[in-house]
């Protein structure tokens, strides 16, 4: 996901958050500067991309230090592409669609955990849920892109 972004890509976002033009950006305005990026970091990973940016903690961290980090970062990011073919370990009848109950049971047991509050507000979006399962490339691309 990150192999797309040009340096010239990151330069210009970083100049937008760099609001005092030192060459330095708040390390609380990471995560928006990510997504800015279109990179849809989860709350895990900026906490942890916070640490690498500014490891001294002195609130703020410069251009190379943020390309060297997002350059790291998209060497194990998933595609779209990817999350739709994890997904259709669970289409058991392969028809592009999971069960909802096989849906919860995978996001609450799997990878990143999520708690059953944040699916069901998944699985209430009704765009995403068709005959009580879930379409997977729809889901795919929501999580893709939510900030």
């Amino acid at each position: 996901a990150t192999g797309n972004l040009s340096s010239n890509e990151i330069k210009e976002i970083f100049a937008l958050f760099d609001k005092n033009s030192r060459g330095q950006v708040a390390t609380s305005e990471l995560g928006t500067l990510l997504r800015a990026l279109n990179l849809n970091p989860t709350e895990t990973e900026i906490l942890e991309m916070q640490g690498k940016v500014d490891p001294k903690e002195a609130g703020s961290f410069n251009l190379e230090v943020l390309e060297k980090v997002v350059q790291e970062r998209g060497k194990d990011k998933e595609t779209i592409q990817d999350l739709i073919e994890a997904l259709k370990v669970f289409d058991s009848d392969h028809d592009g669609r999971i069960a909802v109950r096989d849906f919860k049971h995978a996001m609450m047991s799997m990878g990143e955990k999520m708690g059953e509050q944040e699916i069901d507000e998944i699985v209430n979006d009704s765009e995403l849920v068709n005959d009580d399962s879930i379409l997977i490339e729809e889901f795919a691309k929501m999580i893709m892109n939510r900030i």
